[in-house]
């Protein structure tokens, strides 16, 4: 495993490298640092304290003894004896973690800081990397994606992470290219994470569950990343397989999921009665459902929400609101209710149902022959358009991630009106090439031959097209949704 000095010397090179090269980065750099650490340490049940006491091992004190007017001031510690540099820290970090920005930092002091959150290093990818021109990333695989440096990766594997990152998005993406033989790291981290085979053959392990999977070109694996997991290549040819991080900013919302998987981070005790688990599977996802609800929410208050209800001749009361915008099940919610909130919440319907699949607790696998489902292609108009949209059979509990595959014939566009909506959105060529339209910048072809692909904010409107009169596409869809994580009224 990696020592403790090699790590600190790792992160510094990099952070020096990011801060001193890249300097319109800086501010949003530190911006994004210390909300994304107090989500980590959240999610990791660690205190203010733990990291505070675990900072000042790591990175003491300039002056040990009395302050006094020759003392080096620090970023954190500020200007004050070490006696008192604990309640010093604390309220330094407190700021950091809400973003408001130090006035002076030291890189040594920001590697030291993100080891005291138990952060691991290559999760920093996409905070070290500079920020995109445009609110889009696209090219190929082997353009878009450098080798990280950082060592313990596995056997044989290489890690690569985007050259690039779109601002206020905190998706980790990695790109691992598995030799024939090798395997990926053994390791757990917080929040869900999906991997997508975009060439040869893996074998995916949960070796604490028991659970062993092979998985081919063009299948995925989606999974709550607290349990231990691992990729082997299964060929001497090798494979390539493209990862997608996710972190949950509510933590209310992960022990929740954490304990319909018996997990030991969750502290919440839940009934199997209240989650309607029935054979390891929930009807519908609440958790997930809830966070789209309270993007689209607006300033509508819960009163509203359920006049708009009555309506629409459907009978649901404020409580039914609030259980709705929080994540709680309530009886009898079905597709008729979800329509209901398509149309008082403006979310566009391609988006609201593809929540409405079963929810698997502990994770999914999506092969990419055999388990989509077109049977909400004609309330998602795809068939007027000539196209076709399928969605997995199911979906992962409390993932606010949305998979499908869209089937574009030649010479059509999807949709006919460009649209938008919050989050971000990455689109990966499975058949043929197509053409993506993002605002006012120059279209992007995304081709299956070359493995290029685009990942762009879908803030932006949008719209998909064919490149050729004759051949159409087959192509993957990615949906991150990026909202507002708070509670409902």
């Amino acid at each position: 495993m990696m020592s403790e000095s090699t790590t600190v010397e790792v992160l510094r090179e990099a952070l020096t490298r990011i801060t001193s090269t890249h300097t319109e980065s800086r501010p949003v750099l530190l911006a994004t640092l210390g909300p994304w650490l107090k989500c980590f340490r959240e999610s990791g049940e660690l205190t203010l304290d733990d990291v505070v006491d675990r900072f000042m091992e790591l990175d003491p004190a300039p002056n040990k003894g009395r302050a006094t007017k020759s003392t080096q001031t620090h970023w954190l510690w500020g200007n004050v004896a070490r006696r008192r540099a604990d309640t010093f820290v604390r309220s330094k970090l407190r700021r950091f973690e809400a973003g408001k920005l130090p006035g002076e930092y030291s890189v040594p002091s920001l590697a030291s800081l993100v080891l005291a959150y138990r952060v691991p290093p290559l999760f920093l990818g996409p905070l070290l990397s500079p920020i995109a021109s445009e609110p889009l990333i696209h090219g190929r695989v082997s353009d878009v994606f450098t080798p990280v440096q950082f060592p313990h990766t596995g056997d044989r594997c290489e890690y690569s992470t985007l050259c690039a990152r779109l601002v206020g998005c905190d998706v980790s993406t990695v790109y691992l290219r598995i030799q024939g033989g090798g395997r990926a790291d053994t390791h757990w981290h917080f929040g869900d994470e999906l991997l997508i085979v975009t060439s040869g053959e893996i074998d995916f392990s949960l070796p604490k569950y028991g659970m062993r999977s092979t998985l081919r070109q063009g299948d995925m694996v989606h999974f709550h990343a607290e349990q231990i997991h691992t990729a082997y290549s299964t060929n001497q040819s090798g494979a390539e397989v493209l990862a997608f991080r996710m972190f949950s900013t509510r933590r209310l919302d992960r022990e929740r999921v954490l304990k319909s998987i018996g997990h030991q981070y969750a502290n919440l005790v839940l009934s199997e009665s209240e989650l309607h688990v029935s054979d390891n599977i929930m009807r519908y996802d609440p958790i997930a459902f809830a966070h789209l609800l309270r993007t689209y929410k607006g300033g509508k208050t819960l009163s509203e929400i359920a006049e708009a209800f009555r309506q629409l001749n459907v009978d649901r009361s404020r409580q039914d609101v609030w259980k709705l915008l929080n994540g709680r099940p309530i009886r009898g919610f079905s597709e008729p209710d979800v329509i209901c909130l398509q149309k008082i919440l403006n979310i566009p319907e391609i988006v609201a149902l593809g929540y409405l699949v079963e929810a698997a607790p502990s994770f999914i696998i999506v092969d990419h022959n055999r388990d989509y489902s077109d049977k909400f292609n004609n309330t998602l108009g795809g068939r007027d358009l000539g196209s076709e949209y399928r969605l997995p059979s199911r979906r992962l509990l409390g993932a606010s991630v949305q998979i499908m595959q869209l089937a574009l014939p030649p010479d059509a566009r999807v949709p006919k009106a460009p649209h938008s909506h919050p989050g971000f959105e990455f689109i990966w060529p499975l058949r043929g090439a197509a053409k993506v339209q993002i605002g006012p910048n120059t279209p992007k072809i995304v081709k299956a031959d070359d493995k290029s692909f685009v990942i762009f904010d879908s803030t932006q409107p949008h719209f998909v097209e064919s490149v050729s009169c004759s051949e159409g596409a087959d192509l993957l869809v990615v949906r991150f949704l990026q909202g507002p994580p708070g509670r409902g009224e």
